[in-house]
């Protein structure tokens, strides 16, 4: 029992481990280095997943996740397209290092909760599913915020 329960879990990790658990964001370093009063340059934080895109198919929970990841990929995209634009309106390095602190943290609290609500089917394959759709509405989300704090910057100038 405890070795079926074992191989389940590397297994159910595995098969997580090539969606959820490798995302990436540059930027860590860049709030790090303003922490610390580096002067290095910091730059546009930048969401990148780490995921091989699977096939997009309706039929199957591979398909469904497939279908999900190319959603969030394409939101990732707008997000980093949209911090760019925000970039400019950024004019000194305080803003600058609060903006890369804030979407740091937004990027943090956006996996650890879509993992949270990923445990509701832990084991399962509907997990990485469950996952991915969360990503999917923290990033709409957060595309709706980027807008909003961009339209502020273009109001004030």
């Amino acid at each position: 029992m405890r070795r079926t329960l074992f191989i389940i879990v590397v297994v159910f990790a595995a098969f997580v481990g090539g969606f959820a658990l490798h995302s990436a964001m540059d930027g860590p370093a860049n709030v790090r280095a303003h922490q610390l009063g580096h002067p290095g340059p910091l730059s546009v934080p930048v969401v990148r997943e780490a995921f091989t895109l699977l096939a997009c198919g309706k039929s199957t929970t591979l398909g469904l996740e497939g279908c999900a990841e190319h959603h969030v990929v394409a939101l990732d995209r707008t997000i980093n397209q949209l911090r760019r634009t925000l970039w400019p309106h950024l004019t000194t390095r305080s803003a600058r290092a609060d903006f890369v602190a804030a979407e740091l943290a937004w990027f943090r609290y956006r996996r650890s909760s879509c993992i949270s609500q990923s445990d509701l089917y832990q084991g399962g394959s509907l997990s990485v599913v469950t996952y991915a759709d969360c990503l999917i509405a923290f990033d709409r989300q957060h595309i709706g915020d980027l807008r909003d704090t961009r339209s502020l910057y273009q109001q004030g100038q």
